[in-house]
């Protein structure tokens, strides 16, 4: 579809011609540009983790170009062993190798994996997630404590409004029976 393989009678010839164009357009422009910015992140990615094993790479090549050239020192001086014992061993071939690293390297995962942008993207992504789980946990925490001081308030102002209905209620009843008193005459002897 993106390389020009399509029928435009069919999107004329749809419910909502202008709004499949439109989508179509959308999709015209939108897809090459998302393909093309994958391709460039997947070079981007390989050129990462080439750079990277390139000290690795050239630390093998030279080791193994000093034990050929080692290998054929010692073939070449088989014949006059005695002076290559004595003399040209101790100077240039010690008896040990002494192998230096820096310590602030970091060891890749289990297996030697590489980890490149994708693998600090997720930790990224990760710790911005725990950093977030635990911002919702906090405010559920402070949300709960909210409400319960809330509910306790209401049950106070309840209580406080029922204590005062009942005094006026009580007030109005005692008005009540007052004048039901003075408005009944007084009952007349027979």
């Amino acid at each position: 579809m993106t390389v020009g393989d399509w029928d435009s009678t069919e999107i004329i010839a749809s419910q909502n011609p202008f709004a499949s164009q439109g989508l179509f357009m959308v999709f015209l422009v939108f897809v090459p540009i998302v393909m093309l910015s994958m391709l460039i992140s997947i070079l981007g990615d390989t050129f990462d983790r080439v750079t990277e094993q390139q000290s690795r790479v050239v630390s093998k090549q030279r080791m193994q170009v000093t034990m050929h050239v080692e290998a054929e020192v010692y073939a070449m001086t088989c014949c006059c062993r005695k002076r290559f014992d004595a003399w040209i061993r101790p100077r240039w071939y010690p008896r040990w190798l002494h192998v230096l690293r820096p310590r602030n390297v970091e060891t890749s995962g289990a297996g030697g994996e590489w980890k490149g942008r994708m693998h600090k993207l997720y930790n990224k992504i990760e710790l911005h997630g725990l950093q977030t789980t635990e911002g919702v946990e906090s405010l559920g925490k402070r949300m709960e404590q909210q409400l319960a001081q809330a509910n306790e308030m209401s049950q106070q102002r309840h209580d406080e409004l029922a204590r005062e209905l009942g005094i006026r209620i009580k007030a109005i009843d005692d008005l009540l029976r007052q004048s039901s008193h003075a408005a009944t005459p007084p009952p007349t002897p027979a």
